[in-house]
């Protein structure tokens, strides 16, 4: 599987080919674009304002402001949340994105849209950047063949990347909401229990899914809604049986660290942070901003 980026034709930058899939602050952005890893970093002030003039080629529809790696020349007074004076520092360049205007005088405590761009270094139509698997991290995958559609038998059950990136394991509450506060990948155990990992896998968090490195495997991916929906119409016609289904998950991980046992449910794609739940021989789809879940992965057409 490979990653497609865009570039602008007569630029030297490649650009993601989606938006971070939650709005950061500046300080956070910075952070992970280093977790990322692999050179990707926040646009200057000069490749924003090149985006935006090329919104429609890069595929940016949405309207927002952007976050731009450009600090502003002058310092500026800082205030905490209560008005009082917490020092002085620069702010970053902004652009909006529904009207091409400039905003420096927001803090980089502040949340907004996130593309992350990085150095190509030679001036060139779209390319394709093929991401490495190592060969040591899935030497087999079981598969199942549901209708049309070829899914793993097994639950996801990986600790790097397609890169071989490590990802880091989350095992007390505050190990897991700091990973979701700072935007960084993290996985766990259900109940913490090592022994679930051999039948049910691991859950992850949101960060993993969207994460530029890719966690599926090569030749796979991580189903969207509309790859679930088609799974959810074979079983409701006729209705099947769970037993038609690949391998159940056993739990999910909520925000605070709390463990939910005995739910099925599994991570899609879309960047509206949803999951696909498995009740009753049917399909739910609903938000879980915050969740472990466990991954299911389908097989590239």
């Amino acid at each position: 599987m490979e990653i497609i980026l865009s570039t602008i034709i007569g630029s030297n930058f490649l650009i993601a080919e989606n938006d971070y899939p939650k709005e950061l602050s500046w300080i956070d952005a910075q952070k992970v674009s280093s977790t990322i890893g692999g050179g990707w970093r926040l646009p200057t002030k000069e490749e924003l304002n090149e985006i935006y003039l090329n919104k429609e080629k890069v595929n940016i529809k949405s309207e927002g402001a952007y976050w731009s790696a450009s600090e502003t020349d002058d310092v500026k007074t800082q205030r905490n949340i209560l008005g009082f004076s917490k020092g002085q520092e620069k702010n970053a360049w902004l652009l909006d994105f529904t009207n091409g205007e400039w905003c420096d005088f927001l803090e980089k405590t502040a949340k907004f849209r996130i593309r992350f761009v990085k150095d190509y270094g030679v001036k060139t139509n779209p390319v394709k950047i093929e991401n490495l698997q190592p060969k040591s991290i899935t030497p087999f995958i079981k598969e199942i063949k549901i209708g049309s559609q070829i899914w793993m038998a097994e639950n996801l059950n990986v600790d790097k990347f397609r890169n071989g990136d490590l990802i880091s394991e989350a095992k007390t509450n505050e190990e897991w909401e700091n990973a979701i506060d700072n935007g960084q990948p993290a996985w766990c155990y259900v109940n913490n229990d090592s022994a679930t990992g051999l039948s049910v896998g691991k859950l992850y968090n949101q960060h993993a899914i969207f994460d530029l490195r890719r966690i599926a495997p090569e030749g796979w991916h991580i189903p969207n809604d509309v790859e679930w929906e088609k799974l959810d119409e074979y079983f409701f016609t006729p209705r099947k049986t769970k037993e038609s289904c690949f391998s159940l998950a056993m739990g999910v991980r909520e925000y605070n660290g709390n463990f939910e046992i005995g739910t099925n449910i599994w991570w899609s794609s879309n960047e509206s942070l949803v999951g696909w739940s498995f009740e009753l021989s049917y399909f739910l789809r609903e938000n879980y901003d915050g969740y472990g879940l466990s991954i299911q992965c389908i097989k590239n057409s």
